[in-house]
């Protein structure tokens, strides 16, 4: 499979079903300092829609600092060169290494 056949039906559908319930839970619910409770439940006791903001990386690391959306923006840029360079370079040549590039480009790009 090549690379625009598996952004078209991989990894751009998932990118705009990730955008599009981001835009939903920020018109749903209050920012998490107004209503730290604010829940939906689904299966109650069970599955709950919660809002959470984590700027940090990691368990929170770097959280509410002044270098994490520095860090935030140039990490993913050096992982999606790097990237683009090996799928250039056929590192990529088998098709699970191929979906599992399309879906790091996904999660990658969806910041």
């Amino acid at each position: 499979m090549t690379l625009p056949k598996l952004l078209l039906f991989l990894t751009f559908p998932l990118y705009v079903i990730d955008q599009v319930t981001k835009f939903w839970t920020i018109a749903t619910f209050d920012p998490p300092w107004r209503d730290p409770g604010a829940h939906i439940a689904v299966v109650e006791g069970w599955f709950h829609f919660v809002r959470v903001h984590n700027q940090g990386v990691a368990f929170g690391f770097g959280n509410g600092t002044a270098w994490a959306p520095v860090v935030f923006l140039v990490v993913p840029i050096i992982a999606l060169t790097m990237i683009r360079i090996f799928w250039l370079k056929g590192v990529f040549k088998h098709p699970v290494s191929m979906i599992a590039v399309a879906l790091l480009l996904c999660g990658i790009s969806a910041i």
